[in-house]
């Protein structure tokens, strides 16, 4: 595959396509380890976002202060009253 003459350079998506699978099916180990390199590298960081999201509310702030004056939204004020704290 050489690049278009310069009058003819439109998109041809259906080619493109085709050329791709073709190519895939002669060689798909790279394909299929660069996505294994891709879950490799975002795994930790998507377990870490998992881990900040679980921690306790009054855990992260200096001084213990559950929260306040961190401008909380109303549905963390409804999940505080829940659980039986003031927001």
């Amino acid at each position: 595959m050489g690049l278009p003459t310069p009058g003819t350079n439109k998109l041809q998506v259906l080619r493109a396509i085709e050329e791709g699978w073709q190519a895939f099916c002669r060689a798909p180990w790279p394909f299929l380890l660069f996505e294994v390199l891709v879950l490799v590298v975002s795994a930790p960081f998507a377990a870490l976002l998992a881990a900040i999201e679980m921690e306790p509310a009054g855990s992260s702030g200096a001084g213990g202060g559950g929260g306040e004056g961190r401008g909380g939204s109303a549905a963390d004020a409804d999940a505080e009253a829940a659980r039986g704290r003031s927001p």
